[in-house]
Protein backbone atom coordinates (compact mmCIF):
# COMPACT_ATOMS: atom_id res chain seq x y z
CA UNK A 1 0.00 0.00 0.00
CA UNK A 2 2.87 2.57 0.89
CA UNK A 3 4.39 1.90 -2.66
CA UNK A 4 0.75 2.70 -4.39
CA UNK A 5 0.89 5.74 -2.60
CA UNK A 6 4.13 7.11 -3.00
CA UNK A 7 3.45 6.58 -7.05
CA UNK A 8 0.54 8.41 -6.80
CA UNK A 9 2.36 11.26 -5.02
CA UNK A 10 4.71 11.34 -7.31
CA UNK A 11 2.49 11.10 -10.16
CA UNK A 12 0.90 13.98 -9.05
CA UNK A 13 4.40 15.82 -8.96
CA UNK A 14 3.95 18.93 -11.40
CA UNK A 15 7.65 19.80 -12.79
CA UNK A 16 7.87 23.24 -15.00
CA UNK A 17 10.88 24.08 -16.92
CA UNK A 18 10.08 27.74 -18.15
CA UNK A 19 12.17 30.41 -19.96
CA UNK A 20 10.94 33.57 -17.60
CA UNK A 21 12.44 36.96 -16.27
CA UNK A 22 12.12 38.08 -12.46
CA UNK A 23 10.01 40.91 -12.15
CA UNK A 24 9.62 41.63 -8.44
CA UNK A 25 10.18 39.62 -5.45
CA UNK A 26 7.99 39.79 -2.21
CA UNK A 27 9.97 42.42 0.53
CA UNK A 28 11.02 40.54 3.95
CA UNK A 29 11.84 41.53 7.17
CA UNK A 30 15.42 39.42 6.28
CA UNK A 31 15.97 42.37 3.36
CA UNK A 32 16.83 44.44 6.18
CA UNK A 33 18.65 42.53 8.49
CA UNK A 34 20.98 39.87 6.21
CA UNK A 35 22.33 37.55 8.08
CA UNK A 36 24.86 34.46 7.03
CA UNK A 37 24.74 30.79 7.42
CA UNK A 38 21.52 30.59 7.41
CA UNK A 39 18.68 29.52 5.41
CA UNK A 40 16.66 31.58 3.70
CA UNK A 41 13.49 32.33 1.45
CA UNK A 42 12.57 35.07 -0.98
CA UNK A 43 9.33 34.95 -2.96
CA UNK A 44 10.13 36.27 -6.72
CA UNK A 45 7.55 36.65 -9.19
CA UNK A 46 8.06 35.83 -12.15
CA UNK A 47 7.09 36.43 -15.80
CA UNK A 48 7.12 33.34 -18.01
CA UNK A 49 8.17 33.95 -21.34
CA UNK A 50 8.72 30.44 -23.05
CA UNK A 51 7.29 27.06 -21.82
CA UNK A 52 9.81 24.44 -22.26
CA UNK A 53 7.84 21.44 -20.57
CA UNK A 54 5.21 21.30 -18.06
CA UNK A 55 2.09 22.82 -18.01
CA UNK A 56 1.03 26.52 -16.45
CA UNK A 57 -1.97 28.59 -17.43
CA UNK A 58 -0.82 31.84 -16.12
CA UNK A 59 1.74 34.01 -17.43
CA UNK A 60 3.10 34.97 -14.03
CA UNK A 61 4.14 32.37 -11.25
CA UNK A 62 5.18 32.81 -7.41
CA UNK A 63 8.77 30.82 -7.17
CA UNK A 64 9.69 30.03 -3.51
CA UNK A 65 13.44 29.87 -3.52
CA UNK A 66 15.10 28.51 -0.65
CA UNK A 67 18.63 29.08 -0.16
CA UNK A 68 21.77 28.94 2.05
CA UNK A 69 23.10 32.70 2.85
CA UNK A 70 26.09 31.25 2.77
CA UNK A 71 26.68 29.73 -0.39
CA UNK A 72 28.49 30.18 -3.13
CA UNK A 73 28.12 33.25 -5.82
CA UNK A 74 25.82 30.85 -8.33
CA UNK A 75 23.37 30.73 -5.72
CA UNK A 76 23.04 34.65 -5.41
CA UNK A 77 23.33 35.18 -8.94
CA UNK A 78 19.32 34.99 -9.30
CA UNK A 79 19.59 37.64 -8.02
CA UNK A 80 20.94 39.80 -10.70
CA UNK A 81 17.48 40.88 -12.17
CA UNK A 82 18.59 42.01 -15.46
CA UNK A 83 18.86 38.61 -17.10
CA UNK A 84 16.00 36.02 -18.81
CA UNK A 85 16.70 32.65 -16.39
CA UNK A 86 15.87 29.01 -17.48
CA UNK A 87 14.10 27.82 -14.18
CA UNK A 88 13.39 23.90 -13.45
CA UNK A 89 10.72 24.59 -10.80
CA UNK A 90 8.43 22.22 -8.73
CA UNK A 91 4.84 22.82 -8.02
CA UNK A 92 4.08 24.00 -4.44
CA UNK A 93 0.30 24.93 -4.13
CA UNK A 94 1.27 25.78 -0.13
CA UNK A 95 1.88 29.31 -1.31
CA UNK A 96 -0.48 29.57 -4.23
CA UNK A 97 -2.03 33.35 -3.79
CA UNK A 98 -2.49 36.95 -5.27
CA UNK A 99 0.61 39.70 -4.44
CA UNK A 100 0.38 40.91 -1.00
CA UNK A 101 -1.15 44.22 -1.00
CA UNK A 102 0.17 47.72 0.14
CA UNK A 103 -0.43 48.33 4.34
CA UNK A 104 -0.45 50.98 6.29
CA UNK A 105 1.15 51.00 9.62
CA UNK A 106 1.85 53.81 12.12
CA UNK A 107 5.56 55.06 13.75
CA UNK A 108 6.97 57.49 15.86
CA UNK A 109 10.07 59.69 15.06
CA UNK A 110 11.93 61.01 17.89
CA UNK A 111 10.34 64.60 18.43
CA UNK A 112 7.79 64.45 15.39
CA UNK A 113 5.21 62.34 17.15
CA UNK A 114 3.24 59.40 15.14
CA UNK A 115 2.79 58.79 11.51
CA UNK A 116 1.23 57.10 9.39
CA UNK A 117 2.61 54.98 6.81
CA UNK A 118 2.24 52.25 4.16
CA UNK A 119 4.41 49.39 3.66
CA UNK A 120 4.93 48.13 -0.17
CA UNK A 121 5.02 44.38 0.08
CA UNK A 122 6.16 43.88 -3.27
CA UNK A 123 9.56 45.49 -4.69
CA UNK A 124 9.17 45.67 -8.56
CA UNK A 125 12.55 45.61 -10.83
CA UNK A 126 10.88 45.52 -13.61
CA UNK A 127 8.40 48.82 -12.80
CA UNK A 128 6.09 48.47 -16.25
CA UNK A 129 5.14 44.84 -15.44
CA UNK A 130 2.73 46.13 -11.95
CA UNK A 131 -0.33 46.47 -14.24
CA UNK A 132 -0.05 43.27 -15.51
CA UNK A 133 -1.09 41.28 -12.32
CA UNK A 134 -4.74 42.26 -11.03
CA UNK A 135 -4.88 42.42 -7.34
CA UNK A 136 -6.61 40.03 -6.94
CA UNK A 137 -5.23 37.48 -9.51
CA UNK A 138 -4.18 33.69 -7.76
CA UNK A 139 -0.91 33.22 -8.99
CA UNK A 140 0.68 29.60 -9.22
CA UNK A 141 3.67 28.93 -6.81
CA UNK A 142 6.48 26.68 -7.54
CA UNK A 143 9.68 25.49 -5.66
CA UNK A 144 12.74 26.62 -6.84
CA UNK A 145 16.27 24.51 -5.61
CA UNK A 146 19.37 25.92 -5.56
CA UNK A 147 21.24 24.81 -8.71
CA UNK A 148 18.30 24.74 -10.14
CA UNK A 149 18.54 27.34 -12.72
CA UNK A 150 20.71 29.39 -15.53
CA UNK A 151 21.06 32.21 -17.35
CA UNK A 152 19.93 32.43 -20.99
Amino acid sequence: MAFVLANLTYAGRQDLKVVGKIVAYEFAMSDLTPLTDIPDTKILIVRIDKNLNGNVRSRYVRVRYQYMTSTSKATSEIFDFSRNWQLNLRRNTSCDGPLPQKKTAKGARAGEGVHEFALEPIVWVVDQEKDNIAPDQILPCFQLGEGNFKPV
